[in-house]
């Protein structure tokens, strides 16, 4: 959440690289362009304010947008999305069963 409101330039390549890794948080945003003062300072906010910023969080999401579950929700400009649809484009990617095959 810090890693977010501080750092928006990095936060969308830390949350793919996030995906992908096991590593600490800190190392991972190393590795999305985040200086090593930058993780230090927000390592500093997190001992100072996590549990402020946590229940900031909640508030917003919970109690402001009506996100109650635990699962993943994306919210788009304020607004939450009930579906997402990923549009296939024709001709793009591998034929069907191409990634199973033995070369």
């Amino acid at each position: 959440m810090l890693l977010r409101d501080r750092h928006p330039q990095v936060y969308w390549a830390y949350l793919l690289l996030r995906a992908r890794s096991t590593d600490a948080w800190e190392s991972v945003a190393a590795r999305a362009g985040l200086a090593a003062a930058d993780i230090r300072a927000l390592q500093r906010g997190i001992r100072a304010d996590g549990d402020a910023v946590a229940r900031r969080e909640y508030e917003d999401v919970a109690l402001d947008r009506g996100v109650a579950d635990g699962s993943p929700t994306l919210t788009w400009e304020g607004l939450t999305a009930s579906s997402v649809r990923i549009p296939q484009r024709p001709g793009v990617g591998a034929p069907a069963g191409a990634c199973a095959r033995v070369r």
